[in-house]
């Protein structure tokens, strides 16, 4: 009977252990669920904290175009969202050579390095960083310091830091600042590599999660596309400034020949102003002569009257002194002036007179240029027998001056060309018509200078309709109609 009491007690106590030992079981894989939990929910915000760091520095650098503030966006904001030590950016640039310099570097106790200290460091062969690019992933090291020590060739490292080891100077660079673990990420634009961005952490056993390599190689995706973005804005600002400078050039030029053509040629017309007239008897062949020279001197004049404008309107210099003037008195003189050139080719030149006076604030020797210039092209491009009708009117508190002609027109596709300087449609070049091409340009400054607009109409081989909008004076009666 006793020994089946203790055969009851011994089953008693194995199901009293199985039981403990099956709640210790159940104990214990809760805490190990729970701390896996926990582990996983701090790795969900280490996730969610990089892709929000990411996207914010995404925003800083495509923010601007200057590479400066690019840089000092990209070392700042990689060295605080990814816990590194120090980062730097190697960046080539088209001098740079084998060599690819450090452009920025950025230290968790000192911020960005002074341009001083860059110097100082180490450059990396291009020839590794274009290798490292190619291979289109980063590179990391968990523990250097033992290579670093001994000079041995660096595991899985591109280029020739995985056949020879790191050089002695980028050696002795790593171990001054106490690198323990090593990120490299290059960074590039389609099949052009850039540079690379190394990020170090001086702490054993603070190993590089691919989480965060996974952020720094985003991140090295957008400051590639940043860094191409502002070149090619360097590019273009320094080619504008080139142009710019050289326009310059050209209108200094411009207005100098003009000035010093001028004078001679105020000798030229003035001599033959006194043959024609002081100088006694002249055959016909004489005078023929002497009004060929004057007529070409005329010519010449008005060309560098047109540079000398042209010169003064794009380097602002052009200034109007504004009086009332009344426009049909203008127009009447300068059509007087251009008659006897319609005449001889022969064109008819017809007036419409204006129905009301048309009074309006302006600078009399330039709308003087305005009508002759449209005069001179109406005649220049019409054919003998075809007709240029001058008209003025008053419409919705403005004075409207209309130049029209039967003469070849304008291509529809020299349009939209015709107020650049120089420029002369494809039709008037084929019949080698003389001119510069500044005419139009020249009379649309002047009317906008006057608050005024410019319209152009023409249809090739019908002609064309050229028509300035200026406003009135204002309280002048006819001026509201």
């Amino acid at each position: 009977m006793s020994g089946f009491r203790r055969a009851r007690s011994d089953r008693s106590d194995r199901s009293v252990v199985r039981r403990l030992s099956s709640f210790f079981g159940l104990l214990i894989g809760a805490v190990g669920l729970a701390d896996e939990n926990d582990r996983l929910r701090r790795l969900d915000a280490e996730r969610d904290r990089l892709a929000a760091a990411a996207r914010q520095m995404g925003i800083g650098i495509r923010s601007s175009l200057d590479l400066d503030q690019i840089l000092d966006e990209a070392v700042r904001g990689l060295g605080e969202a990814l816990r590194a030590d120090h980062v730097l950016v190697l960046l080539a640039e088209d001098d740079s050579g084998p060599a690819v310099p450090v452009v920025r570097a950025w230290s968790t106790n000192r911020g960005s390095l002074p341009p001083e200290e860059l110097h100082r460091l180490p450059s990396a062969p291009a020839k590794t960083i274009r290798e490292h690019y190619a291979q289109d992933t980063s590179w990391s090291l968990d523990d250097i310091r033992p290579y670093l020590a001994s000079g041995a060739a660096l595991p899985g490292a591109p280029g020739s830091f995985g056949t020879v080891g790191p050089p002695t100077d980028i050696r002795a660079a790593l171990t001054a600042i106490g690198v323990v673990s090593l990120l490299v990420t290059p960074f590039g634009s389609g099949t052009e590599a850039m540079g690379a961005a190394v990020l170090c952490r001086c702490r054993p056993g603070d190993v590089w999660l691919p989480m965060e390599v996974e952020t720094v190689e985003s991140i090295a995706a957008g400051l590639g596309r940043a860094v191409r973005q502002s070149r090619t804005y360097r590019q273009e600002t320094e080619l504008v400034d080139r142009l710019q400078a050289l326009d310059k050039a050209k209108n200094d030029f411009l207005s100098t020949v003009s000035h010093e053509l001028r004078t001679p040629l105020t000798s030229i017309v003035g001599y033959v102003e006194l043959l024609a007239n002081d100088s006694g008897p002249l055959s016909d062949d004489q005078r023929h002569m002497l009004k060929v020279v004057h007529s070409n001197a005329a010519r010449l004049r008005n060309l560098i009257e047109d540079l000398l404008t042209i010169s003064r309107i794009e380097s602002g210099a052009l200034t109007s002194e504004r009086l009332p003037i009344d426009l049909g008195r203008l127009v009447n003189s300068s059509v007087e002036a251009i008659q006897p050139a319609a005449s001889a080719v022969p064109v008819t030149l017809r007036q419409v007179p204006a129905e009301d006076d048309l009074i309006v604030l302006g600078d009399a020797p330039q709308l003087d240029r305005v009508l002759m210039n449209l005069l001179t092209n109406a005649v220049k491009f019409t054919p003998p027998g075809g007709l240029v009708t001058v008209s003025t009117s008053c419409r919705n508190g403005e004075a409207v001056l209309t130049v029209g002609d039967t003469g070849i027109g304008i291509p529809e596709k020299d349009q939209k060309d015709l107020f650049h300087r120089f420029f002369r449609a494809s039709n008037a070049t084929e019949r080698a018509i003389p001119g510069t091409g500044l005419g139009l340009a020249i009379v649309r400054s002047i009317v906008t200078n006057h608050e005024g607009r410019l319209e152009i109409q023409s249809t090739e081989g019908e002609g064309t309709t050229v028509t300035a909008h200026l406003p009135l004076l204002p309280d002048v009666p006819g001026s509201g109609s």
